[in-house]
């Protein structure tokens, strides 16, 4: 086999398995259509157009059910940040679960949305889109779905209220626009960082427990995993993750204009 032919087969192993994630992480939508109607999620779902799902899988990962009951094609703008919330009606009223009953509920969770691939494996172009809408792939993320056609979205997720239960399958939770859940722009930034695939979902908890919580990152350094009687209890972050996270936070915080927080002053995040 020759050194070129040798090449080529390197080069295809390397891009199959990223083809095979982005056909994972989106299923049932096609590329943006310029010449079809093009609705913002939330408000086709107010509209009765578009219903949704979301089931996340534990703490780390979500799936979003997106169905169109429009009876017509439609492009949606999906934010590149969205929420999902536990539904609490069935915490309410349950006793030990303090005065609004809901202290035991499970996390709230942060929600990064992948950009569509084309067949290139190039990202979607954002063009053409109406009303002066064109804010390109860092706010939305344009796809295209058939009628009566449910389409499926593997979201990475990370936990926005530190020391709640985590998410399960058997929960059921509602999807929320990201600031109705909390109020700094700068987790919406990660969350789209987490989606864009530009962080590590762990690096992303721990910016998220960072800005969204005040957790120091000397406290996120030092956290470890609950066991009984902390046996075999291990660090949730890598020294590696940590960096990752403080540069990450540093990076929205700068794009957002604002004083950037000390980042543990002294502290080395190097153990």
């Amino acid at each position: 086999m020759t050194t070129h032919r040798i090449g080529r087969l390197a080069v295809l192993a390397m891009l199959v398995p990223s083809a095979a994630s982005a056909v994972d992480e989106i299923k049932g939508f096609g590329a943006y259509q310029p010449n079809q109607e093009t609705v913002e999620l939330f408000q086709a779902i107010e509209d009765g157009r578009l219903e949704v799902r979301v089931i996340p899988r534990d703490s780390t990962q979500s799936r979003l059910l997106v169905e169109n009951k429009s009876g017509k094609p439609l492009n949606v703008l999906l934010p590149a940040a969205m929420a999902a919330m536990p539904v609490l009606a069935q915490f309410q009223g349950m006793p030990d679960l303090g005065k609004e009953g809901t202290d035991k509920a499970p996390q709230p969770l942060g929600l990064g949305t992948p950009r569509m691939q084309n067949q290139g494996g190039n990202q979607n172009p954002f063009f053409n889109l109406p009303n002066g809408q064109n804010r390109g792939p860092m706010n939305f993320m344009p796809m295209n779905i058939a009628p009566e056609i449910v389409g499926q979205i593997k979201l990475g997720s990370v936990c926005l209220e530190h020391g709640r239960p985590n998410p399960k399958p058997s929960i059921p939770y509602r999807l929320t626009r990201i600031d109705e859940v909390t109020a700094k722009p700068e987790v919406s930034a990660i969350c789209a960082m987490l989606g864009r695939g530009e962080i590590r979902q762990e690096a992303a908890q721990a910016a998220a427990w960072h800005l969204n919580c005040d957790m120091s990152w000397e406290e996120l350094k030092q956290k470890r995993t609950d066991t009984i009687l902390e046996i075999h209890s291990k660090l949730v972050f890598t020294a590696a993750e940590i960096s990752e996270a403080v540069a990450a936070v540093k990076k929205v915080e700068e794009e957002a204009g604002k004083p950037q927080r000390d980042a543990g002053g002294s502290l080395s995040v190097n153990r």
